[in-house]
């Protein structure tokens, strides 16, 4: 018979991995394998273990082979239809905090391409405030909108939208967005994990600018004046999207480092 720690000592996977993995498939807290390492797997547990450990050895994201990860220190549903949330996007929620604290208060708070929700229901979990979920896949809509139901019940409004186009002039005081940013062709998109998600949430044109160019126009034209706007970005991009938004006149333009150190949101307002 095999028990919890047979199986994890003998896994080939990251131990995390396999941790995470095995609490899974026993429904149970990872502590509860430190303190039961001699209980026996039955058989039908060691075959979804094993089952589920040769999903993610082929590259498969723990995150779609559980349905569920965490950000925000919140459990997220997550699936195909969506991207794993990186702990890079805390950023992007950290930046929108900030600016909260001197937006105009009349207008909409909006997240553009919001996928499973997190940066949505990251803020309005910390500020109260109602806030727009926009994507133009229903899919990634309906996990949004089950994310939200169950974490920020009533402050979330999901709308199926190609960007912003849906919104009205001067109708926003506070836009976030983790579009698409990596360019077409770009080496990391081979990557095992990356190949399992989805490439219209990644992919933005040859240069990967293609959407954030879209957003800073449309940023302009939904702002109210005094009104922010916040981008993330990949960590060699922060220049060109300085540049998007100095195009359309937008000022104060800052950009702000991770956890990592890299340039990863670059935020900007309206002028009043």
């Amino acid at each position: 018979m095999t028990t919890v720690g047979d199986w994890l000592r003998r896994c080939t996977l990251d131990r995390f991995d396999a941790e995470i993995l095995l609490s899974h498939v026993l429904q149970q807290p990872r502590s509860y394998l430190f303190a039961h390492s001699d209980t026996h797997l039955s058989e039908s547990a060691l075959t979804d273990i094993n089952a589920l450990s040769a999903r993610r050895a082929g590259g498969e994201p723990v995150a779609y082979i559980t349905g569920e990860t965490e950000f925000w220190s919140m459990p997220f549903v997550v699936n195909r239809d969506v991207l794993v949330p990186r702990a890079d996007t805390e950023t992007l929620v950290e930046v929108g905090l900030a600016l909260w604290e001197w937006v105009p208060i009349d207008g909409l708070v909006v997240d553009a391409g919001t996928g499973s929700g997190v940066v949505a229901i990251a803020f309005a979990k910390e500020t109260g405030a109602q806030v727009t979920a926009i994507d133009r896949s229903q899919e990634a809509l309906q996990i949004a909108q089950l994310n939200a139901s169950k974490l920020v019940p009533g402050l979330i409004s999901c709308v199926h939208s190609d960007w912003l186009t849906s919104l009205a002039p001067q109708s926003v005081r506070l836009l976030m967005s983790n579009p698409p940013y990596i360019a077409k062709g770009d080496h990391h998109l081979q990557t095992r994990e990356l190949m399992h998600e989805p490439n219209a949430a990644l992919v933005a044109g040859v240069d990967g600018l293609a959407d954030l160019s879209v957003l800073s126009v449309e940023a302009a034209r939904v702002l109210v004046p005094g009104g922010a706007v916040a981008f993330e970005h990949g960590y060699d991009q922060a220049e060109a999207v300085q540049g998007l938004l100095q195009l359309v006149d937008l000022e104060a333009i800052t950009t702000v480092k991770d956890l990592n150190g890299n340039d990863r949101v670059t935020h900007a307002r309206r002028c009043q």
